[in-house]
């Protein structure tokens, strides 16, 4: 299981620290990678089954998502 190696911070809202909020560059992207592990399995054994791609626009509060699904192999 990942333990958080390998995380980084892309944005933050941190008014008690008396900072603005940042939420890094205006559109990005992320990779969503599903697997058919179960709960309580370790997932870099098993394989993943779906992708998905977020795409979010912070300065226009929109954002889309397109799902690939795994086809059976």
């Amino acid at each position: 299981m990942d333990e958080g190696e390998g995380w980084r911070i892309v944005g933050a809202k941190l008014p008690s620290l008396g900072l603005e909020a940042w939420y890094g560059a205006a559109v990005r992207f992320v990779m969503v990678i599903g697997t058919d592990a179960r709960p309580g399995q370790n997932e870099p054994v098993y394989r993943g089954d779906s992708l998905h791609l977020l795409a979010s626009n912070v300065a226009q509060g929109a954002g889309a998502v397109v799902g690939f699904p795994a086809t059976p192999g």
